[in-house]
């Protein structure tokens, strides 16, 4: 035990002890008060001083937190302290009539410390007041105690108190609980109970299987601690607490699965946690692998959990990837790393090349990342590798012994992180202690000896690990045990412990590297750091404010010194996800982190407040609230703050408004009634919208090529054509109700345009925002007026993408591509909870994200009712969507999409769909000021700003405005002269852009869209950047024309933002190499690593030609001469990456079986293991390396080492002989074969060779191979391994289980399961998921041949004409297969089928020569490229060809009724080529013809009336319409007869009348 006494102090204090006591053999105890050049031997202080003469054993020291020069030394076993005042010059010894287990200080008193005996029954807590002299009682029974030193509190010692009926109670006293009147009674029926910093946490039982954790924030009182999960809490651990956050992992039912909980606020019900990290590695002792190794190694829990010290927020986690029942082992581990205190947590991002700057081979994408090592590996017999460092002192770096790969098994190495994590660089190979010292100036490692042997040498880095220079600081290689520096990492002076070949002699060697650096730094060496990356996640700010550091500039070798005041600012950071808590009413979720409506409340957190009255406003909150103290400023706080809306003035009825073709129909929310609205004349109106505001609704409708709005606030307005021309297939409109703009998107066109909404100029405002450069099939649309954000789908087959860009059509972002989304159909936005919601048709889900494309997660899959989704819309709790297989609306949990509900059922043709109601549609942009800030279209922009465009009639001039073709000005009211609204002809000056704009052709390529459709951007050079700055002679100029010191060129950080201060930058060349340093031509390493069966070079130069290879022993030597573990052999996983350790394995499994290190409870060590006398199992190599890795000396009893416990700092002696590593050493000296080790023969001279030796197995038991343990012979043979070389089951026949599948009797193509009730597709079979609830689909596979099926297929609506459609198809294709398709149609409810001609390998086909309006069926069959087998189909499509011309309508007839009414009659069209909707009577004269419509296609007759003239010819005719008008029919002629021109008497009434007359 090495001390050191503080910072800026040069005491360092030696405790050597022997581990197994004898009395009369003392403990050394040895103090250098110059750092560590001299010690003088303080042993002689520690006399018992009684009549014995022996010394004490001391076990033990404590240094006092404050006064630095008050120690404590304990012999607890003599029941005697010795304690000094003065760094040990002088020491008083007391003897004490209690046993001194543990010691801790007052901080605040230099006199006072507590004494604990846990040997004592009563388990008796004591304090002095007088440095040792004499001691009170404070209390009995005690479980656990602690200070509480909160600022501006009293001191509190607080004692957990077991009670006789086996639970506990937490006291409190600020007077060591002498005066009764000040004792509380804090909590009762307590199980376990801790202070950490200012919180208390105490565990209470809440069932047989269930703990409840309790929490005290700063000694208010304890509230429950809430976890959102439905298992039972079995134990908890406090992983960390920092910056008023809790880390809690708590374990789970029993099942291996402990999560990581990170606290959130507190409210009535309790403190709410939120999951962080699900399956962190945390270990409970005799809870979480009790029988496997680590319940022998470590009697407390731990979880790999590392906080990177100085930099808030940052932590670095060991997640279970896999667990084995047997226990956990490096290969079921990764490491994350999380930069928002638990939010989101990462892999590490591997180098990109070694230490020897090769390239590393290893994808994130293919799941290969850097995993590094902590407390587990540090228990881990066969790594005790060294922990993560990082320190205030040196903020952002980061050493950590890690492996590259899937997983934390494999070859270690020593890497570093400058940036506090975000990028790593290797720095040497293989196991090494490391720290670092002058404030992060200086890094140093040595080799570590339990698997690198000994060493002299010492590494050292000036400049953050870019080079290394070697330092030999002894004349002898020695076995390190230890590399420490004082607290605070300030000091450039380091204190290696190890010891000599053939000694047990403790060395301690001082290095002091204070010389290695070239001059003392000045404020040129310095820089302002805070962690950032361009493509690495956003560094987490803490209430709103980051800070930022002075760090020295890595490539500088300058020496900081001890006395280094490093100044750090504070900057106000924007507004993000983390500076806002859950409001009231809303939780975290699980997963997402985001705040979501908790169901279970009574109250509506949306509703309007009763208070709220008309002409007032209110905040309706969108489920979040900001932290208080939060200093936050702009970013993203739009999204999370509340939105203020006015108060009613009368209650709005909440609707949803869903286009059906012909009609649009409103349906209220709160009665599901039907209304239709009073819109005519509809042919197939697709997309909708509604204008709160002014009680308008849109429509387009795709067969009359036009948008419309009818506004139906008192019922006179009549219907308006918005749009007329240029239109072809309009599916979807969003209404921008703050800018006055309706947003609408072209699929045939390509196009996302946009129209100002409160002009009445028929199209004159129009604007095109995207064009076919970046649209291929766009289908939905949303906008977003505050935040500037235009967002849409594109079902493009081979690009189909959910898509983001600001309202001006700037900064195009897929958000979604394929596979995730196939057929994206209608998209909404969620102005509440800030996230987008769509449908995807082809693989049948709704998904969501945030306004970012981030935390995805699909709402509902998997749900007949979500079969093809056609349009979405949320509103508050719930989504909305239409279904065209279900023909209905559906409503759903927007969060969880829970409790599905039919709106309305039996609809048909379901288009758009909207939700309205108050609260939707509020909210302003910088467009919305009066007057606008445009002239013509204002759009909102993000961060609150706005950008004025001009119509595409229109282009843009040099000083913004906008101006006509040919750059003449517009008319006052804003209109262009008519001879310049056509076409326009560039002249020779000027480009032509692709939508007919004329731009000088300078404007050209300079990164600007002056076309705007970006036509003047495309196929532009790489420019070179010319500065318009001159930098000075000491500066760099950057490629961008930033200005920079030239000292930051090539220091690894980006200070120009472009990375040009980076490139181009000079490798470090290599050192000529020394007398015994072997050369790998890039860099020089020790002679001794060569041929040491380890590649040091990086291109292995090292082991080449190299003969005699061996590997220690329980080592594996692969057939490339690399050495890797024993237990690494045969586990399915090629670590020599030759794959030998994977030949003639008899059983190869993935590591679920087997295990390295068996159960310790079983007294069974594996082949590659030592069994200690204690039971422990160590790596066979640790024996006899002079290190007591047993615990009780055990692996190193007869090896011949002296056991000495001394230290000396210049022993030199000569090494005795050593048996080799194969051989075991008797106590006389002798060496034998290991394997006669416990062979039951007794080959030393005292039977030393058989001692701790199991007992040969009995009758009935069986006697593994490898370590001799017992197994009983009825578990011989029985297919699990008991035996850790798997010995019981050698030789043994397999048994193979027959099974049967159900016979078939489904249609062709399919497949029966589930016990007969329901057919799968035979694609579905044997694919490795479990479509079937019986599972029958996945039995009996090696005998079932591969099917290959198309199962997803789609009609191109674009595509389809009167006598063709496109047919498209996906299909998944193995590698190196090539299919083959013959697409094949039959007329619905026809059994006679259609096939193509020949097979096709498009994925893709149009059928032709069908007839107009007719239902087709349509499939695929399927074959492998050159072969004959077919596969039938398993899926079809159901499709209308398009409606035709009809034929005219027959035999029409003419009758005159009087002299003012014809009746013309007629019979249908023979072949009407679609659904007849009206039919058109056409009489001649008048000219033009007089036209009469009749709609009421059931109707073939029809009356005219007309003052028709006596002799006169007429004639007429009539015409049928679908979706077109037909050709006339036949002309009838009618001649007035001229004598019926005496129409019918009316109002005839008698006036008089007599017997006579009337």
């Amino acid at each position: 035990m090495v001390h050191f006494a503080g910072e800026e102090s040069d005491v360092i204090i030696c405790l050597a002890r022997d581990q197994t006591p004898d009395r009369g053999k003392p403990s050394s105890v040895l103090i250098s008060y110059d750092y560590g050049t001299t010690f003088e031997n303080k042993t002689h202080f520690f006399s018992l001083q009684d009549q014995s003469g022996d010394y004490a054993n001391v076990d033990k020291f404590y240094n006092h937190p404050k006064y630095n020069k008050h120690y404590v030394f304990k012999d607890s076993t003599n029941r005697v302290i010795y304690t000094t005042k003065d760094h040990g010059k002088h020491f008083e010894m007391v003897k004490l009539k209690f046993h001194p287990t543990d010691i801790s200080f007052n901080e605040e008193e230099p006199l006072t410390f507590l004494a604990y005996d846990k040997i004592d029954p009563q388990k008796k807590l004591w304090v002095t007041k007088d440095f040792g002299s004499t001691w009170t009682l404070v209390q009995e029974n005690v479980k656990a105690y602690f200070w509480s030193n909160l600022p501006g509190e009293k001191l509190l010692l607080y004692v957990e108190r077991e009670e006789p009926n086996g639970s506990s109670t937490v006291l409190s006293s600020p007077s060591y609980f002498q005066d009764e009147e000040l004792t509380k009674v804090v909590l009762k029926d307590v199980e376990d109970f801790e202070v950490r910093e200012d919180f208390m946490f105490a565990t209470k039982k809440a069932g047989e299987e269930n703990l409840d954790l309790y929490i005290s924030h700063k000694r208010k009182p304890f509230v429950k601690a809430l976890f959102n999960s439905e298992s039972n809490n079995l134990n908890y651990h406090v992983v960390e607490v920092s910056d008023g956050k809790v880390f809690v992992a708590v374990e789970h039912d029993s099942d291996w699965q402990v999560n990581l909980y990170v606290s959130d606020r507190v409210t009535e019900d309790g403190m709410l946690f939120t999951l962080s990290l699900p399956k962190i590695l945390c270990f409970f002792p005799h809870n979480t692998w009790k029988f496997t190794w680590l319940s022998g190694v470590t009697d407390k829990s731990f979880a790999d959990f590392h906080k990177v010290d100085g930099l808030r927020e940052i932590y670095i986690a060991s997640q279970i990837s896999s667990i084995s029942v047997t226990g956990v082992r490096p290969e079921h581990l990764t490491t994350v790393i999380t930069f928002d205190m638990g939010g989101k947590w990462r892999p590490l991002k591997p180098p990109k090349v070694d230490n020897e700057g090769q390239p590393i081979n290893c994808s994130m994408a293919d799941g290969c990342s850097l995993h590094l090592f902590q407390r587990f590996n540090q228990l881990y017999p066969m790594t005790h590798s060294v922990p993560i460092l990082s320190s205030k002192s040196a903020p952002g770096l980061i050493m950590a012994t890690g492996t590259i790969g899937k997983s934390l098994k494999g070859q270690p190495s020593v890497f570093l992180s400058r940036d506090a994590g975000l990028t790593w660089h290797q720095l040497l190979k293989g196991h090494n202690f490391f720290h670092f010292g002058d404030h992060g100036g200086v890094l140093v490692a040595v080799r570590y000896s339990k698997f690198l042997g000994r060493t002299r040498e010492l590494m050292y880095s000036t400049d953050e690990g870019e080079t290394w220079n070697s330092f030999e600081f002894y004349i002898d290689d020695i076995r390190i045990y230890g590399l420490i520096t004082e607290p605070g990492k300030n000091t450039t002076t380091f204190t290696m412990i190890g010891s000599v070949k053939g000694h047990h002699q403790w060395h301690i060697i001082k290095v002091d590297l204070r010389n290695a650096f070239s001059y003392p730094c000045t404020k040129d060496d310095y820089k302002y750091w805070s962690p950032s990356g361009e493509d690495g996640p956003k560094m987490s700010c803490l209430l709103g404010k980051k800070e930022v550091f002075l760090r020295r500039i890595s490539n500088s070798t300058c020496y900081n010194g001890r006395e280094l005041d490093r100044p750090v600012k504070t900057e106000n950071c924007e507004c993000d996800a983390e500076d806002f808590q859950c409001d009231d009413g809303f939780e975290r979720d699980l997963e997402f982190h985001q705040c979501i409506r908790i169901r279970s409340l009574s109250f509506d957190p949306y509703a309007v407040p009763a208070s709220c009255h008309p002409g007032q406003m209110y905040n309706r909150t969108k489920g979040y609230v900001k932290i208080p103290g939060d200093g936050c400023e702009g970013g993203y706080e739009i999204r999370f703050l509340p939105d203020l809306l006015p108060c009613p003035f009368k209650e709005n009825k909440e609707f949803i408004l869903n286009a059906q073709s012909k009609k649009i129909v409103r349906i209220g929310l709160e009665d599901r009634k039907l209304q239709f609205l009073p819109v005519d004349n509809l042919k197939n109106a697709v997309a909708v919208e509604f204008d709160l505001r002014n009680n308008c609704v849109y429509w387009a409708d795709i067969n009359y090529h036009v948008i419309g709005r009818q506004c139906i606030s008192d019922g006179k307005e009549l219907p308006e054509t918005l749009v007329a021309k240029d239109l072809d297939s309009v599916e979807g409109m969003a209404l921008d109700w703050a800018s006055n703009l309706l947003f609408f998107v072209d699929g045939a066109r390509s196009t996302i345009e946009v129209i100002r909404i409160d002009t009445n100029r028929l199209g004159g405002m129009r604007r095109t925002i995207l064009n076919s450069t970046v649209l291929r099939k766009p289908r939905g649309i949303a906008v977003h007026p505050m935040q500037g954000y235009v967002f849409w789908t594109d079902w493009s087959t081979d690009d189909a993408s959910v898509s983001r860009a600001n309202l001006d059509g700037s900064d195009v972002r897929k958000l979604f591509t394929v596979p995730l989304v196939e057929w994206p159909n209608g998209i909404t936005i969620d102005h509440i909870a800030e996230r987008i919601y769509w449908v995807d048709a082809r693989k049948d889900y709704i998904g969501s994200s945030d306004l970012d494309g981030k935390m995805f997660r699909k709402v509902i899959s998997n749900d007949g009712r979500v079969s093809h989704p056609f349009a979405v819309a949320v509103f508050k709790d719930n989504l909305y969507w239409d279904d065209w297989d279900q023909n209905a609306i559906y409503m759903a949990d927007k969060d969880l999409g829970i409790g599905i509900t039919a709106i309305a059922e039996n609809l048909t043709t379901l288009m758009d769909l909207k939700i309205f109601a108050h609260g939707v549609q509020e909210g302003e942009n910088s467009c919305s000021r009066k007057p606008s800030p445009c002239p013509y279209i204002c759009v909102g922009m993000p961060r609150g700003g706005h950008r004025c465009l001009c119509p595409d009639s229109m282009v843009e001039g040099p000083d913004g405005g906008c101006l006509c073709p040919g750059g003449e000005k517009p008319y006052d009211n804003g209109t262009c002269p008519a001879s310049l609204a056509g076409h326009v002809t560039c002249n020779n000056e000027e480009f032509t852009c692709a939508n007919g704009r004329c731009i000088p052709k300078e404007y050209v390529c300079d990164k600007d869209d002056d076309c705007r459709d970006g036509s003047d951007e495309v196929a532009c050079p790489t420019p070179t950047y010319k500065p318009h700055v001159t930098c000075d002679d000491e500066e760099f100029t950057c490629a961008n024309g930033k200005c920079i010191p030239k000292q930051h060129v090539c220091d690894e950080e980006d200070d120009c933002d472009d990375g040009s201060d980076e490139a181009a930058c000079p490798s470090a060349s290599p050192k000529t190499c020394e007398p015994g340093e072997f050369s790998c031509g890039k860099r020089c390493i020790p002679m001794k690593w060569r041929c040491d069966g380890d590649p040091d070079c990086a291109n292995g130069s090292d082991e080449s030609d190299c003969e005699n290879y061996t590997c220690q022993s329980g080592q594996f030597m692969c057939q490339n001469k690399k050495c890797i573990s024993q237990s690494w052999q045969c586990d399915g996983e090629d670590d020599c990456q030759d794959n030998s350790d994977e030949v003639n394995c008899t059983s190869t499994t993935k590591m679920t079986t087997t295990t390295t290190i068996p159960s310790l409870s079983s007294g069974t060590c594996s082949g590659s293991m030592f069994r200690c006398s204690n039971h422990n199992c160590i790596p066979l190599p640790w024996k006899c390396d002079e290190d007591d890795d047993c615990g009780d000396n055990s692996d190193e009893i007869g090896c011949g080492h002296e056991q000495e416990s001394t230290t000396s700092t210049t022993v030199s002696s000569i090494p005795q002989a050593e048996c080799h590593k194969d051989q075991f050493r008797c106590f006389s000296g002798e060496c034998i074969p290991r394997e006669w080790v416990c062979d039951n023969t007794r080959n030393c001279d005292n039977g030393e060779d058989e001692d701790n030796c199991k007992e040969l197995c009995k009758i009935g038991q069986f006697t593994c191979r490898s370590d001799r343990s017992c197994v009983p012979i009825s578990q011989v043979c029985d297919g699990i391994g008991h035996c850790p070389d798997f010995s019981d089951e050698a030789g043994c026949e397999d048994k193979v289980k027959q099974t049967t599948s159900s016979p078939s009797s489904c249609p062709r193509g399919f497949f029966r399961c589930d016990f007969g009730s329901r057919c799968i597709p035979l694609d579905k079979s044997c694919d490795g998921t479990q479509d079937c609830v019986d599972g029958s689909d996945e039995v009996d596979c090696s005998k079932s041949p591969v099917v290959n099926q198309v199962l997803r297929m789609g009609v191109d609506s674009h595509s389809k004409s009167p006598t063709s459609l496109l047919l498209y198809w996906w299909i998944s294709t193995p590698n190196d297969t090539k299919f083959e398709f013959l697409p094949s149609y039959s007329v619905l409810d026809s059994d006679k089928w259609v096939n193509h001609t020949e097979w096709i390998s498009e994925l893709e086909f149009k059928f032709v020569n069908l007839t107009p309006y007719t239902s087709y069926n349509l499939t695929v069959y399927v074959k492998i490229k050159d072969s004959d087998q077919v596969f039938p189909p398993a899926s079809y499509a159901w499709v209308t060809t398009a409606q035709d011309v009809p034929s005219p309508p027959r035999n029409v007839t003419v009758v005159q009724k009087s002299a003012t009414v014809v009746e013309v009659s007629w019979m249908p069209p023979l072949h009407p080529n679609g659904e007849i909707t009206a039919y058109v009577v056409n009489m001649v004269p008048p000219i033009p013809p007089l036209r009469k419509r009749i709609d009421h296609a059931a109707h073939n007759k029809v009356l005219i009336t007309s003052q028709f003239v006596g002799g006169f010819n007429y004639s007429f005719w009539v015409s049928a319409m679908n979706a077109v008008e037909s050709n006339s029919s036949k002309v009838v002629t009618l001649t007035f007869d001229k004598n019926a021109t005496i129409n019918v008497a009316e109002d005839l009434k008698v006036i008089k009348d007599s017997e006579k007359s009337v």
